[in-house]
């Protein structure tokens, strides 16, 4: 894939590939390019702004799309050269929704809600009011179908509401994934590494996610990536995550994922990507590594410090590729 593309092209890029197979006289993309809703929703105690909702609607700058009228600054891109460059992600522990239409950040915003009804109805809300075509959403936890099931400070809750909207919004298609997996999917189009693992670890626990070539798998139940379910000691790993305490303690903990990793799937590249206190202490990990796997380790390890970014390119990428494939088969 050619270099020097905004991180929207990815996706517009892929779906232009399947006019290659189309027979000669027809055309998969729409008269009018669709507007997306790309939204990665985080509620209850991961909610630090108590259901507050902020909207931020970007404007056009002589210096480039990178201002808004309340905070000069803060969108999350900057666009100014021709540049993708994401604001720093450290503080972000709020759910946070973009609506994009092709290469154009529309709008940007956090949304918080105290229960799965209050988010649906924000969803529906912005569905509506700025007339999407497609909706994608990215969330922590096991996803089924429509539905998916959170583990939080060791409270598993199951969320319908997704599949509640879905009912209600038949006129445009909305898709669910894992929000790791949609990570991984935003990485790949930037390196498409055949056999890849993406690993997230952030306050409440772990998720990851293997690739083979460009398609995420998720094993017989649907829980390949679900890592942090794995006990240790009377303790899931989500939960040894939790109660980290120290540095040292995190290495150990990060020694295990990385020995389960490499010894059952063996991938050329590992991305890692941190939303915590601790680091990714490259040389002691090696150090920790060559005690126990005693032949030199030949997988790549890469921390990815831009994952808010990921996320968001591979939900634009879920969105368009779907709505291509949908065009195409109704030829």
């Amino acid at each position: 894939m050619a270099t020097g593309l905004t991180s929207l092209q990815p996706s517009f890029c892929y779906a232009q590939g399947w006019l290659s197979v189309l027979p000669p006289g027809h055309h998969c993309l729409p008269e009018r390019f669709p507007s997306l809703l790309c939204l990665s929703p985080v509620q209850n105690d991961r909610m630090p702004i108590n259901g507050r909702i902020r909207r931020r609607p970007l404007l056009m700058t002589p210096q480039g799309r990178n201002t808004t009228p309340s905070t000069p600054g803060s969108s999350l891109y900057d666009f100014s050269q021709g540049k993708y460059k994401p604001r720093s992600q450290a503080q972000n522990n709020h759910g946070s929704y973009q609506l994009i239409h092709y290469d154009k950040l529309i709008m940007e915003g956090t949304c918080g809600q105290k229960d799965d009804a209050a988010m649906e109805s924000y969803v529906l809300d912005l569905i509506h009011t700025h007339a999407i075509d497609c909706c994608v959403i990215a969330v922590d936890g096991i996803v089924k179908d429509d539905q998916y099931i959170t583990d939080h400070k060791d409270t598993f809750e199951h969320h319908k509401w997704v599949s509640s909207l879905k009912k209600r919004v038949q006129q445009i298609p909305v898709y669910l994934e894992n929000d790791v997996k949609v990570m991984h999917l935003g990485q790949y189009f930037h390196e498409p590494i055949s056999r890849s693992f993406y690993l997230h670890i952030n306050e409440v626990g772990i998720g990851s996610s293997y690739m083979e070539l460009d398609t995420p798998l998720y094993g017989t139940n649907g829980l390949l990536g679900e890592i942090g379910l794995i006990p240790i000691q009377a303790q899931s790993l989500n939960q040894r995550i939790r109660s980290c305490q120290t540095q040292a303690q995190f290495n150990e903990e990060m020694l295990t994922l990385l020995s389960m990793i490499i010894t059952m799937l063996d991938p050329k590249r590992i991305y890692i990507s941190l939303q915590v206190t601790w680091a990714y202490e490259e040389e002691i990990m090696k150090d920790m590594l060559k005690r126990y796997i005693h032949i030199p380790l030949k997988n790549n390890i890469q921390v990815d410090d831009d994952y808010q970014k990921r996320l968001f390119e591979g939900m634009v990428y879920i969105g368009i590729q779907n709505i291509m494939k949908e065009k195409i088969e109704r030829l």
